[in-house]
């Protein structure tokens, strides 16, 4: 019995969804099920969850690409911390002194890290800061193929608005 190609092509792991804010009028496109990579130091867990964002007025006169970052961890928070990202071996950028807001949530805004994290095999983000104590002052996340997916959707969401 010959089946066709078509019946085993893969559907995207993930959606794009789409939500206008009229009072910015502006419109966000995020993926639907954001994904999580977890570590465990000692007894004490810590998840990583990457939020690539289109954002595009109503007018589609300003589109931005930008990436949101978000630490839980049993072992407290911060509000300074550097980024270290890795692809494919390479250390692709070293941002200093990164904002995290009270919710351990800090913004990106480099598209061409988020597309080039998108087309990576394996991609690593380490958080380094001096807030917190050995050896929770440093979390590597190994990112999923699923964030790496994540990524290059946003990525060619954001290069088709362009």
């Amino acid at each position: 019995m010959a089946l066709s190609g078509g019946i085993f092509a893969q559907t995207p792991r993930n959606k794009i969804i789409e939500k206008r804010d009229p009072a910015l009028a502006v419109t966000f496109f995020t993926p639907q099920k954001p994904h999580v990579a977890r570590i465990r130091q000692l007894l004490v867990f810590t998840e990583l969850r990457l939020t690539p964002i289109v954002t595009q007025s109503v007018d589609g006169t300003d589109i931005v690409l930008n990436m949101r970052i978000t630490t839980t961890s049993e072992s407290g928070g911060f509000s300074f911390a550097s980024v270290v990202v890795t692809a494919d071996n390479k250390r692709v950028a070293v941002l200093d002194q990164v904002r995290w807001d009270v919710s351990d949530i800090a913004s990106i805004h480099d598209p061409d890290l988020i597309r080039l994290l998108g087309h990576s095999k394996e991609a690593y983000i380490t958080v380094l800061t001096s807030e917190l104590v050995q050896p929770f002052n440093r979390m590597s996340f190994k990112l999923s193929a699923d964030q790496l997916a994540d990524c290059r959707m946003m990525a060619e969401k954001y290069d088709a608005l362009k």
